[in-house]
């Protein structure tokens, strides 16, 4: 016999979830009105997609002063500003606090960037 926590079945659901391929929705807007268009892009493994949330060592920095990709793997494929939502990256615009970066890397690498956040 043994136990199952709550831990357990979250982390089970979140590799399984993880391995599907993720699919990112990019919305062009012009004067016709709003075009959405769906792309698939496939994780690698090891790699997982996280919610990452601006604070500490990672607030009032650029994405190219942080360096992530180089650092820690990890690549940012949209940031999420708490009044404009998300948009693609800008590597030279200062992240704000609250702002969410949405980011694909191997878990180690999301990990240490999470620990940025708690400096």
């Amino acid at each position: 016999l043994g136990r199952v926590t709550r831990a357990d079945v979250f982390a089970l659901y979140n590799r399984e979830i993880l391995r599907q391929e993720t699919m990112l929705t990019f919305v062009d807007e012009d004067e016709t009105g709003r075009h959405e268009t769906q792309d698939r892009m496939a994780l690698r493994p090891g790699e997982v997609k996280a919610r990452i949330v601006v604070e500490g060592g990672l607030a009032l920095h650029t994405l190219k002063q942080l360096d992530l990709r180089n650092l820690y793997q990890v690549n940012v494929f949209a940031v999420d500003w708490p009044e404009r939502g998300p948009l693609p990256p800008d590597p030279d615009v200062e992240l704000a606090h609250g702002a969410v970066l949405l980011a694909i890397g191997p878990q180690d690498g999301i990990d240490a960037v999470r620990g940025l956040a708690t400096k």
